[in-house]
């Protein structure tokens, strides 16, 4: 069987967590989740934080090197890490 994960139960039947199996059979603490779930119902998305890293889209340079990443590497879309 293929198991994605579920939740996680402490001995009083209360969730705590959930198994997160497709990162290193991690899990997310129930504290997270209701952080994540309460923002994702007022936005309607999820934050994703990148740790100070800063990012370019690809769509936002100039026509050349759109170009040059295109033919290069194949690549139309996606972020270059700067930093």
């Amino acid at each position: 069987l293929d198991d994605d994960g579920g939740p996680i139960i402490d001995l009083e039947g209360k969730v705590v967590g959930l198994v997160n199996n497709h990162i290193n059979e991690t899990f997310i603490p129930s504290s997270i989740l209701h952080k994540c779930f309460d923002f994702w119902r007022r936005f309607d998305c999820m934050p994703r934080l990148h740790l100070g890293m800063t990012f370019t889209s690809i769509k936002h340079l100039d026509p050349i090197s759109i170009e040059r990443m295109t033919r290069d590497h194949n690549i139309e879309s996606g972020l270059i890490v700067e930093q």
